[in-house]
C-alpha cells in the first residue's frame, strides 16, 4: 500500500496526517476534518484498506465488519464509528481518535495499573459494559484482548475496537477463532476437548477472554499460554483450582471470581452482569503477602466470596510458572490449527491480524482488522517476579483436560477426577535438575 500522509481523500474533506499504525492489509492515520472550524479542528482516525472486488467473499467480510462496528457504535466504551467510503482502490473507515495507545501498552509499558485496585476495577467494568452492549445487540466479539482495547490520553477511559472476527451467530463451530492466549478450551476445539463437531457459545467464549484480561490487569501476567492439557500452567490449574492464587498475588475474592469464569461446563460460567457485580463488590484484589515487601494479612474476601467456591484439589506442584503478559499469537484464515497451537512467539506484537481457523462455513478474519492502530510495543518484565518454567517442562497428557471438560456424570455434573500426582512429581524432578 502507498503512504497516505499528506493526501486528501473524500473530495478533500479529510487530510491524512501522521501514520498511527499499520498491518498486513491496511494502515491507520490521524486525519483532520478540513470542514471543521480552524479554532476548533476535528481529528479522526481513518483506517485505509485495500478494496476487494465487489461481490467477492473478502468484500462481503469487509462489509460485515463495517456493518457490525456501525451497529455497536455509540456506546461510551466502544471505538466510535463515523462513516466509511471508498474509491477505485481503497476503502476508508472513519473512527474516533484516541491518543492513549492500547491497553496492552498501558499494562506492560506504562504500568498504569500497578498497585491501583480502583483503577483496575473501573477499567475492567468499562470493558465489561462494552462487551455486554455488544451481546445485547446480538454481536459476539470473539477477539477480546488488550491489543483491541484503546485508551484515552489520560488512561481513565477505554474503548473496545476491531470487530474483524465479530459475528452475530450465538453458536459456532469455528475452532481456533481469535487470539490464542484468550481462547476458551471449547473454542480451541478438539485438541482441548477431545471431541469434534461440538458447537460452542460465542458469548461464553468472550467471557473466558474477560477473565484473562482481569488477570492481565491485576498481575501483568497471563494465566497460561493456551488452555489445553499440553500447557503446564493450564494443566496445573485443572488439577488444582487454587493454582493461580498460589503463584500470583491475587486475593481470595479474585481467585473465587476467576474460578467461576474459568469454569466448565461453559454455560455455568458467571454472566457479565454477575461478573460486574462481584468485581465491584470485592474489597481486596491483591494478596498482600505475595507482593514484594508486604506483610501477610488475612483476606477479608475469604468469607464474602464463599458462595463462589466449589470443591478444589489442593496439591498443586510446587513449581513456578511463566505467566508474563505477551501479545497473543493468532490463528490465520485457512491455516492448519496445529500451526497456531505451536509454542507462542516471543513477547512482541504481531504485525498480522487475528484470524479464524477456517474450519466452519463462517469465515472469520477480514482485512479490516489489520494490525493495531497504535505504535508497536513489547512486553516488559513484570514487577512481581515469578521465575520462568523451563521450556522442557512439558505438560499434562491431553486426557487430563479432556476428562475435565467432557466427562459428565448422570446428574449432569462433571465426574470428579483424581489428582495426577505422578505428573507433578515428575515435573518437580525436572525442575530440580535444571
Amino acid at each position: 500500500m502507498p503512504e497516505f500522509s499528506g493526501m486528501k481523500i473524500n473530495q478533500g474533506r479529510y487530510l491524512l496526517l501522521d501514520k498511527l499504525g499499520s498491518g498486513a492489509y491496511g494502515k491507520v492515520y490521524r486525519a483532520l476534518d478540513t470542514t471543521s472550524p480552524s479554532e476548533k479542528p476535528r481529528y479522526y482516525a481513518i483506517k485505509c484498506l485495500l478494496r476487494h472486488p465487489p461481490g467477492s467473499d473478502k468484500d462481503a467480510l469487509q462489509k460485515r465488519e463495517i456493518s457490525i462496528h456501525q451497529r455497536v457504535s455509540g456506546h461510551p466504551n466502544i471505538v466510535s464509528f463515523h462513516g466509511w467510503f471508498y474509491d477505485d482502490c481503497f476503502v476508508y473507515v472513519v473512527m474516533g481518535l484516541y491518543t492513549g495507545g492500547d491497553l496492552f501498552g498501558a499494562i506492560t509499558e506504562k504500568r498504569l495499573f500497578d498497585g491501583d485496585p480502583e483503577k483496575i476495577k473501573a477499567t475492567f467494568v468499562q470493558i465489561l459494559e462494552a462487551v455486554q452492549h455488544c451481546h445485547n445487540l446480538g454481536v459476539y466479539h470473539r477477539d477480546v484482548k488488550p491489543e483491541n482495547i484503546i485508551c484515552s490520553e489520560d488512561g481513565n477511559t477505554v474503548y473496545l475496537g476491531d470487530f474483524g472476527l465479530s459475528t452475530t451467530r450465538p453458536m459456532s463451530l469455528d475452532y481456533g477463532c481469535g487470539s490464542s492466549f484468550y481462547m476458551s478450551p471449547e473454542c480451541i476445539g478438539p485438541s482441548a476437548t477431545g471431541k469434534r463437531g461440538l458447537e460452542y457459545s460465542n458469548r461464553y467464549n468472550d467471557i473466558w477472554a474477560l477473565g484473562v484480561i482481569l488477570t492481565n490487569l491485576i498481575t501483568s501476567r497471563n494465566p497460561w499460554r493456551l488452555a489445553t492439557g499440553t500447557d503446564p500452567c493450564f494443566s496445573a490449574y485443572m488439577e488444582n483450582r487454587n493454582f493461580l492464587k498460589e503463584v500470583l498475588p491475587i486475593s481470595a475474592g479474585i481467585n473465587a471470581i476467576l474460578q467461576r469464569v474459568f469454569f466448565f461446563p461453559e454455560h455455568d460460567r458467571l454472566s457479565i452482569l454477575e461478573l460486574r457485580r462481584y468485581i465491584t463488590a470485592v474489597e481486596d484484589i491483591y494478596d498482600e503477602s505475595k507482593r514484594p515487601g508486604a506483610e501477610s494479612k488475612s483476606d477479608s474476601n475469604e468469607t464474602w466470596f464463599s458462595s463462589l467456591d466449589s470443591q478444589y484439589i489442593h496439591d498443586a506442584p510446587d513449581a513456578d510458572a511463566d505467566l508474563s503478559v505477551e501479545e497473543s499469537p493468532t490463528a490465520y484464515e485457512g491455516s492448519d490449527p496445529s500451526d497456531f497451537l505451536a509454542p507462542p512467539a516471543p513477547p512482541t506484537r504481531s504485525s498480522t491480524p487475528a484470524r479464524g481457523s477456517g474450519n466452519s462455513d463462517e469465515s472469520s478474519g477480514t482485512d479490516a482488522s489489520a494490525g493495531p492502530i497504535t505504535p508497536a510495543s513489547n512486553a516488559v518484565d513484570p514487577k512481581v517476579a515469578i521465575p520462568d518454567v523451563s521450556e522442557e517442562m512439558g505438560g499434562a497428557p491431553d486426557s487430563v483436560i479432556t476428562k475435565a471438560l467432557v466427562n459428565v456424570g448422570e446428574n449432569g455434573e462433571p465426574d470428579k477426577q483424581e489428582p495426577k500426582a505422578t505428573f507433578f512429581k515428575a515435573t518437580l524432578e525436572k525442575l530440580k535438575a535444571l
